[in-house]
């Protein structure tokens, strides 16, 4: 399945909690803070999607804003697709955790 397929399931699901999806090498998708465990428990147990593999969770400063990227892998389909959460408020920048679906984030979120 394809990084284009992937998303349009994903529009199709959550709708405007799922922005574009940009880039060619790495395609990504910008979602919502608060839709981040939510969205990625669905990837990970949603037959034909299978995003078994959390391979990187890293933080993000852009200076005018935050972001944590999400890169995800289907070890069983071998397809990628990487999800962004941005902040633009420097002060308060949460984002739920998703160690309870991948438990490799336990570190990298501790990490970002």
């Amino acid at each position: 399945m394809t990084a284009a397929e992937i998303h349009g399931r994903l529009k199709s699901k959550f709708g405007d909690k799922i922005g574009d999806l940009a880039g060619e090498l790495d395609p990504t998708c910008v979602i919502q803070a608060e839709s981040i465990a939510e969205v990625s428990e669905w990837l990970r147990d949603e037959p034909g999607i299978d995003m078994t593999s959390l391979m990187c969770l890293s933080g993000l400063d852009y200076k005018e804003k935050l972001a944590v990227v999400y890169n995800l892998h289907s070890v069983i389909h071998n397809h990628k697709l990487t999800l962004k959460v941005e902040f633009t408020d420097r002060e308060n920048p949460h984002c739920p955790s998703v160690a309870g679906i991948w438990g490799t984030a336990d570190w990298h979120e501790r990490e970002a």
